[in-house]
């Protein structure tokens, strides 16, 4: 479905069809999304929004919006959840103690 996705996008812009490249972009991040590659979800919603803007499509944009944030907290729970897998493995490994303390 990506890579459908990703030709009805390249496709759209060589027509310059905004409609068919807004419904692509918005296609594109919700894969993304349930991919759980939030990177490419923040950044295919982030151009959704834009292309929606220059359509004056304000709740389309809105939505796009929170999609964003969504995306956004996901990349950061993420990096929170391999913090703590790694700071549990430098634990378990004796690196640190259970103070945070680094061990000589």
């Amino acid at each position: 479905a990506l890579s459908h996705f990703m030709g009805c996008l390249e496709i759209s812009r060589r027509l310059n069809n905004m409609r068919m490249q807004l419904d692509s972009l918005i296609y594109l991040a919700k894969i993304s999304d349930e991919q759980g590659d939030n990177q490419s979800s923040f950044s295919f919603s982030e151009e959704a929004k834009k292309t929606a803007r220059m359509m004056y499509e304000a709740e389309t944009s809105q939505v796009c919006h929170c999609n964003m944030g969504i995306a956004l907290g996901n990349v950061d729970y993420q990096r929170f959840k391999d913090k703590l897998k790694f700071e549990a493995l430098l634990e378990d490994e004796g690196f640190v103690n259970a103070e945070n303390n680094v061990n000589p």
